[in-house]
């Protein structure tokens, strides 16, 4: 059925996907409110098609349900998507490699059990904030999926994603990940739309401090 959903957008880049597929995918109509108010600087894709509407210049395919898209906006602004809605159990047919997938669900969902399903195949999970998943370590700072969010996903080999999780006791037994505190000694950066993961492993658990990576 038809819905409509709101998709909050933060002054920057956003990793951003919705549960339904548009009555229009392009996606100069579908953004066509943020360029009239001059607040969208660019929209792309996982094979690095975009638009960029100060210049002009789109090459996109259009909107997929199943994926999850980067969006500059130079305010805080939202984002009016209209179109069929998905069941939260629809797969999405992941191939090796990097991808951004949409997210389903409508309710939050612990990573570890968001992604169990193909934990087997998937090499890194990660947000538009950077944050990231390693199965093979049991390690997250991501600390819940959210509805409205894409995710990238590294693939050893093709699988099958189902978001299918309504099971609160499951859910309640998977610890939350932790904040890390505010850095000390580096200042906070604000989300770049390109990030690194970078996952330290300390044998001496009572070793503290800071790691700055630094590029240009």
């Amino acid at each position: 059925f038809n819905t409509v959903r709101i998709i909050p957008l933060n002054v920057g880049w956003s990793l951003i996907s919705a549960n339904l597929q548009p009555d229009e995918a392009d996606f100069r109509t579908i953004a066509e409110n943020l360029v009239a108010a001059r607040r969208l600087v660019m929209i792309k894709d996982q094979h690095g098609h975009f638009y960029l509407p100060n210049d002009d210049f789109y090459n996109m395919e259009g909107w997929l349900v199943e994926q999850g898209y980067w969006i500059l906006v130079n305010r805080n602004s939202r984002l009016e998507v209209t179109g069929m809605t998905v069941r939260s159990d629809t797969p999405i047919e992941l191939q090796q490699g990097w991808q951004i997938v949409s997210y389903y669900p409508c309710h939050g969902t612990n990573p570890v059990l968001a992604f169990s399903g193909i934990e087997e195949n998937l090499s890194l999970a990660k947000n538009g904030e950077g944050e990231f998943y390693v199965p093979e370590f049991n390690f997250s700072s991501i600390n819940i999926c959210k509805f409205g969010k894409g995710y990238m996903l590294n693939m050893d080999a093709e699988d099958e994603l189902i978001w299918d999780w309504h099971n609160e006791e499951e859910q309640a037994m998977i610890p939350r990940q932790i904040s890390a505190d505010a850095t000390r000694y580096f200042p906070p950066v604000g989300v770049t739309g390109s990030d690194m993961s970078l996952l330290l492993l300390m044998t001496n658990r009572e070793m503290s401090g800071e790691i700055g990576v630094f590029s240009c």
